[in-house]
């Protein structure tokens, strides 16, 4: 599972986290069977997560850090050192070798200490998507693809404001 901090016009967004890893997006546990046959029209296969209390814990764990270190970033705090740490914007956190994933092969975490194993955090960090649709520049992007000058278009219309 891929938890993220988005800091907006900083980081990437949720859109830059879906075009980098679709297949990370789409990733849903199901804990019971009512779950199950609630999506059951769906082309994924179901699993029943049972225990996913115990899978969810250290996730829970990770974001409280994160939103604590954010909350004190301007103050004297004893999660101050930590902050190199925890730079990266986007985590990576595997619970188990899910068949058929691109994960399957990985080691358990007792097995191995000099590579990509189960049951760790993995910071991930990549640019925002200067073309992002939603953070980024999409309208210039898109012009220039078809070979317009997006500022010939004149005003554009936009979202209202929120009340």
């Amino acid at each position: 599972m891929v938890k993220r901090r988005v800091r907006p016009k900083t980081s990437a967004c949720h859109e830059c986290f879906v075009a980098a890893m679709p297949e990370e997006s789409t990733d849903v546990e199901i804990s019971s069977q009512a779950a199950a046959d609630a999506i059951a029209y769906s082309d994924r296969p179901v699993a029943i997560e049972p225990g996913l209390s115990l899978d969810v814990l250290p996730i829970a764990n990770m974001l409280t850090k994160l939103a604590l270190m954010e909350l004190l970033a301007d103050t004297t705090s004893t999660l101050a050192i930590l902050k190199a740490d925890y730079a990266a914007p986007w985590y990576l956190w595997l619970n188990r070798p899910e068949p058929g994933t691109s994960y399957a092969d990985w080691p358990p975490m007792s097995e191995s200490h000099d590579e990509m194993t189960i049951n760790r955090w993995y910071g991930i960090d990549f640019a925002r998507d200067s073309d992002c649709p939603v953070c980024g520049d999409f309208i210039s992007s898109i012009a220039a693809s078809y070979g317009l000058d997006p500022n010939s278009f004149g005003d554009l219309p936009s979202l209202p404001a929120k009340e």
